[in-house]
Order: structure tokens, then C-alpha cells, then sequence
């Protein structure tokens, strides 16, 4: 069966990742793909009653690309029971040319030993060698005639199924076997021997809402990228060969998304519409952000009346709530929720967002977040660590820093309102005030 093809956001998701990756997957099931919606990462409140309210089941939760055994085929192989003869073994090993081996099996279908052509080999050795000693007469009939039981291999070097194909190779150059058996949930399902190239067939992904590899899941190197949906900045992933990338300085990628249905003439659910239609009322804030277009404000009011919104601004508003996790996440998650990655030079930054609706609350915790800030900076190996709270409503947001080079802050935002934080009033977008600010200061350090 072909495998399916990924669509799928950054780590850390948000809401416009998530939905905007389940909005292609739609788009690209209905024009014949085989796709499947999927995320790299845990799902975050604001986006759990996003999915709730309209009814839209969790994408695929996707750890890692990395290519394993279950990317491979597998060699067929005849198998024998330990009640076999070592006749039927080699009968076997004389009817399949190629084979080197046979896995030993029980009814459970479990490899209980494994025999091979050198096995045989020692076994006839053994049995002649004996006689002789013994000056007795050699019985071809008596040695062929011996169970499998006693003349296996017991000591199975083997793989599961799930196991990465780069710890299988190199268990392969230290056990210098000729063949070894895989299974799944301790049973036979093929064998893989030192001749096979092992060669995966690469997981197929489209990316959304991202194309920086510092943001992508674990292994996408080793992965078939086949397109990319943003409206970001251009990072740093490169493909094998031309793909098609849609890249658009709009609000949200669900926007995006949208059009596109649209214009290939695929009519949107009213679930999926409603999933759209939140995704741009999250990453604009409601239209508050600056990254916000007239292209997502005309892309939400479509939105809305397919899904059957009758007082989208309310609705707006009880997403935004959710998306307001002061109250309901420990510090170490409020840090982690959603964090974008970036390298520069020779540093590596990270940048979160938190939304708030209560800036007086902000203040209090301040020093608290501070501290989970600079914890998870130093646990995580960031030279220096960003956590942008933006109060919605007043339309500003208080930055904390963690790390170094925190000169550059001041260059890029002027002076701290005091030791724990940069207040900044009117920014609201990490893309459009945060980074390119940030990165300017840091080419000028």
C-alpha cells in the first residue's frame, strides 16, 4: 500500500499550524493525494477548542522522521519449526539459490533460532567427524533426519520493525551476520541481509506554516519534501528537486490554504471552513496584528459564513480566551507553548509567544517567567531565549530575555522598562516586530 503523505506544521504547534495543515489535507485529499494531516507536537489549548468546537479530529502526532525498517522491504524467506528436519533445510537452501538462511519459527510465529547453509555445513562436519571416531558406519539417513531444534542457532542477532535504520546498520558491521530476521510485536515478518543496500522509501511531507529546518520535525533531512505553505520569512531548507512552494506576506497560512481550495475549485467543509476561519483570528489576533492583510480579513468573513458563524467576533473572542494560558499552564509550559528557533551566525535563539488578556497579572509573574525562561534556555541550549506576552487587548507586549548577547536587545527595542523586561507598546507580530528588528541588531553587534 503507497504511504501517505504528511501535511505538516512546526514543532511547538499553534493553531494556524495545526489547522491550516488539516485545511490542505482536505485540499489535497478531494484533488486525489493520498494525505493525511499531521503534527509535531503536542496540541495546545487555544487549538484544543478550536477542534472541539467544530468537531475536527487530532492530526497524526509525528515524532521524528527518520527512517526505519517499516521503510524498507523486507525479504520474504520460507521459514521452518524446530521440528523440521535438516533435510527440509536444505531442500530449502538448494530450491532458493539466494537464500543463506532460514528463521526457525514456533506456532506463535516467533523466531525462536535461525539456521543457516554454514550451520548445516558444521552439523554434517560433526556427525561424520563422530563416526569416524567411533569407527562406526555414517548414515546419510541419520543426519538428514535430525530436528532443527538441534541444530539452530538460538542466539538470534535480530531488528523490530520500528528500529532506525541507522542503528540496524551499524548493529550489522558489529554482528557480521550474513541475515537477520525483523519482527513486530515479537513476530515474523521478513529478514534484511548485509547484501541489501537498505535503502528507505523517504516519508513524503508537504510543509505548512514553515520552512526553516530549526522548526521542522526531528529527521526532515531525511525526509521527501514535496511543497511548502507559509507566510514567513524564506529560511533554510533546501529540496533534491523543484517543488512547489506558496509563500504569501499574509496573516496566517490558513489564509492561504483557503485560496487555494477556492481556486481549484474545491468546495470547503463547513468544519473545515471553521477551523480556517479560527486559524486567521489567531495568528492576526483578531485583525489587531500587523501582519494582518485585507486578503485575511476578506479570506475570514468567506470563512465564517461556509461554516455558519453567525457572531464571528464572539467566536474570536472565546478563542483568543483560550489562547490566554497564564492561568491554566505551569511556568515551564507557559515557556514552551509556542516557540519559533532561529540560527544566526553563531547563535542559536528562540522566541516565544504567550497571550494574555489581563496585563496587570503579566506584571506579577514577571520574575517567575523570567527564571522558567532562563531554565529552559540553559536546559535547551539557546544562547539566548525570548518570551514575547502580549496582552491582546491594550495591543502591547512585555518582553523577557534570558542569555546573551542581551546588548543587543537594547539596540533592537530601546531600553528595558526595568531588570525583567522591555515593555513594548503596538507590537504584536514576533514575525514582522520581533525578528527583523532583532536580526538587524544582531548583524551590527
Amino acid at each position: 500500500m503507497e504511504k501517505p503523505i504528511y501535511v505538516l506544521g512546526h514543532r511547538n504547534p499553534d493553531t494556524d499550524s495545526i489547522c491550516a495543515a488539516i485545511g490542505y489535507a482536505f485540499l489535497k485529499k478531494q484533488l486525489g493525494a493520498n494525505a493525511i494531516p499531521a503534527r509535531a507536537g503536542k496540541i495546545n489549548p487555544e487549538t484544543r477548542f478550536v477542534l472541539d468546537y467544530f468537531q475536527v479530529p487530532d492530526p497524526l502526532l509525528v515524532h521524528d522522521l527518520f527512517p526505519s525498517l517499516d521503510d524498507v522491504t523486507l525479504l520474504q524467506t520460507p521459514t521452518v519449526t524446530p521440528e523440521d528436519t535438516v533435510r527440509s533445510v536444505g531442500k530449502l537452501l538448494v530450491e532458493n539459490r539466494k537464500l543463506k538462511s532460514v528463521p526457525v519459527v514456533n506456532n506463535q510465529n516467533q523466531v525462536v533460532g535461525i539456521i543457516t547453509s554454514s550451520d548445516l555445513a558444521r552439523h554434517w562436519y560433526n556427525e561424520v567427524l563422530l563416526r569416524e571416531q567411533e569407527r562406526a558406519d555414517v548414515s546419510c539417513g541419520v543426519i538428514l533426519n535430525e530436528i532443527v531444534a538441534h541444530v539452530m542457532t538460538k542466539d538470534v542477532v535480530g531488528f523490530k520493525l520500528g528500529d532506525l535504520l541507522s542503528d540496524v546498520k551499524a548493529k550489522m558491521l558489529s554482528a557480521q551476520f550474513v541475515s537477520y530476521p525483523v519482527t513486530d510485536r515479537g513476530r515474523y515478518l521478513g529478514m534484511i541481509d548485509r547484501g541489501m543496500m537498505l535503502e528507505p522509501s523517504r516519508q513524503a511531507v508537504i510543509l505548512v506554516d514553515h520552512n526553516e529546518r530549526s522548526q521542522a520535525v526531528e529527521g526532515i533531512d531525511e525526509a521527501k519534501i514535496l511543497e511548502i505553505i507559509d507566510h514567513h520569512r524564506l529560511g533554510g531548507l533546501t529540496t533534491g528537486s523543484p517543488i512547489f512552494i506558496r509563500q504569501e506576506p499574509v496573516g496566517s497560512t490558513s489564509t492561504i490554504v483557503a485560496n487555494l481550495a477556492w481556486h481549484r475549485g474545491v468546495t470547503l467543509t463547513p468544519a473545515v471552513a471553521g477551523i480556517l476561519f479560527s486559524a486567521i483570528v489567531s495568528d492576526t489576533l483578531y485583525f489587531k496584528s500587523p501582519t494582518t492583510t485585507l486578503f485575511d480579513r476578506d479570506t475570514a468573513e468567506r470563512l465564517a459564513k461556509l461554516a455558519g458563524i453567525t457572531d464571528p467576533e464572539q467566536l474570536a473572542m472565546e478563542i483568543l480566551r483560550h489562547g490566554s494560558l497564564l492561568t491554566t499552564l505551569s511556568l515551564s509550559d507557559l515557556v514552551r507553548i509556542d516557540i519559533k528557533e532561529f540560527e544566526f551566525q553563531d547563535l542559536k535563539l528562540s522566541v516565544g509567544q504567550v497571550n494574555s488578556m489581563d496585563r496587570q497579572q503579566v506584571l506579577q509573574m514577571l520574575p517567575q517567567l523570567k527564571g522558567a525562561l532562563e531554565k529552559f534556555r540553559s536546559q535547551e541550549g539557546y544562547n539566548l531565549s525570548l518570551l514575547m506576552v502580549t496582552d491582546i487587548l491594550a495591543g502591547s507586549t512585555d518582553l523577557v530575555a534570558a542569555g546573551e548577547p542581551q546588548a543587543v536587545l537594547r539596540s533592537a527595542f530601546g531600553e528595558p522598562a526595568d531588570p525583567e523586561h522591555f515593555y513594548l507598546p503596538g507590537v504584536l507580530s514576533r514575525k514582522k516586530q520581533i525578528i527583523p528588528p532583532l536580526m538587524e541588531a544582531l548583524k551590527n553587534r
